[in-house]
């Protein structure tokens, strides 16, 4: 009997495990290309995050035996330096100062992280600071009375903060962050501004602070304005501006929480 002619695989329904073979592998190729771009991105944004956090000792003092030890105590330190970013927030000598506590807050965090606690204390509160010696340059600040309580920025940094508020409360404190002018607008912008209720109209010369009666959202230059602004609360005592830092911070939080806000 005649053989059957052998059949060619010439058509496209007969090359379809090539076809899918080239297919994975291109997929394979881009996948990985993908992996590398997101990795490379990723340790970009860390690098960057990296160089934009400095990191000073937390006590300086030779105050720190027999505090006590809450939950998670953490002490927020606003600086109200001139220097370098903030060169435009005051005059020449300004720049040349030393920089000063504008805004202390302490917050308590408790252990099951539902409930949190901030002690705000007034910039001019006279209060005992204890020795202080500077980690970089080794200057030892001696034990002062009655001294303002922001001036404790200025002998040796943050640390001596720490160690007046630890002296104060007999507190130990376990973390603190130091913001500029220049971080409370970048903050505020990032988290697509910030809400704030006042019941009157406010027009502070001193701060630059504008706003109408009732509600409105600040970022930027107006949310630095609002922290900075005495005049423009209460009687124009520290007092009214803590009111006001802590009822943004409250809505900060809020908004960090919302959904939406951290994606």
């Amino acid at each position: 009997m005649p053989q059957a002619p052998r059949l060619r695989s010439t058509g496209r329904h007969m090359r379809t495990t090539v076809m899918t073979s080239n297919r994975n592998k291109w997929i394979a190729l881009l996948i990985a290309c993908m992996l590398v771009i997101v990795v490379g991105f990723g340790g970009v944004v860390a690098l960057r995050m990296r160089n934009n956090l400095h990191t000073q000792e937390l006590n300086i003092s030779n105050y720190k035996d027999g505090l006590e030890n809450g939950a998670l105590d953490i002490l927020v330190i606003g600086s109200d330096t001139r220097k370098g970013n903030n060169g435009a927030y005051g005059d020449e000598d300004d720049r040349n100062s030393e920089a000063r506590a504008d805004v202390m807050m302490l917050l308590q965090i408790s252990k099951d992280r539902k409930n949190v606690s901030v002690l705000s204390f007034p910039r001019d509160l006279m209060v005992d600071v204890p020795q202080c010696t500077d980690p970089e340059t080794g200057t030892v600040y001696p034990a002062e009375e009655n001294v303002q309580i922001n001036e404790s920025l200025s002998r040796g940094g943050a640390g001596c903060t720490v160690a007046t508020i630890s002296k104060l409360t007999g507190v130990n404190i376990d973390h603190f962050m130091l913001v500029d002018f220049n971080a409370v607008k970048e903050l505020s912008k990032v988290v697509g501004g910030v809400q704030v209720c006042v019941d009157a109209p406010i027009d502070d010369e001193y701060s630059g602070l504008k706003l109408p009666a009732g509600t409105s959202t600040v970022e930027g230059e107006q949310a630095l304005a609002f922290l900075r602004s005495r005049h423009g609360f209460s009687d124009g005592s520290d007092i009214g501006r803590i009111q006001a830092q802590q009822g943004f911070l409250s809505s900060l939080l809020r908004k960090v929480k919302s959904e939406g806000t951290l994606s």
